[in-house]
């Protein structure tokens, strides 16, 4: 297993990525923000979305074309531990379905209501229920397992 400044470079990338994602959705920051827009906050999901997805496709596709030899091959008995990390991304996308609004998770809810909320969840308030008992956010767990279930390199 060798690192390579690539691969450096991609660790690196990400964790900037993911940095800016929480900070963009912080409490601290989306206060500010609806006191500065107001009415207008409402957009911030759509925007947050769209930022997200605009810097998430290029690191992505950045990170797929290094064509260094994978840091780790699932092979053998690893196979298993593989079928059962994707197995558990299915699930957890699945049972974070149960809980939220789709159409307020991507900023549209808000739009159409003429309102904002900190909740993408079908219940008011801070749920605790389902697997929101168990993990904070279902679909970033379920998306990072999905990522490190196949070959990296």
């Amino acid at each position: 297993m060798e690192l390579t400044s690539q691969h450096l470079v991609v660790v690196a990338l990400w964790i900037i990525w993911c940095v800016v994602h929480s900070l963009m959705i912080a409490p601290v920051v989306t206060n500010r923000l609806k006191d500065t827009f107001g009415d207008r906050f409402r957009f911030h999901r759509l925007f947050f979305n769209a930022i997200a997805l605009a810097t998430f496709c290029p690191l992505a596709l950045y990170s797929l074309q290094i064509k260094e030899k994978p840091v780790f091959v699932w092979d053998g008995a690893f196979v298993v531990v593989q079928f059962g990390l994707l197995s558990l991304c299915v699930f957890l996308f699945l049972a974070g379905a149960r809980h939220y609004r789709l159409l307020s998770f991507f900023g549209l809810a808000q739009i159409r209501e003429g309102e904002s909320r900190r909740t993408d969840s079908k219940r008011p308030g801070f749920a605790t229920s389902g697997i929101l008992g168990v993990i904070r956010h279902p679909w970033y767990a379920g998306g990072l397992l999905f990522i490190w279930a196949r070959d990296l390199g």
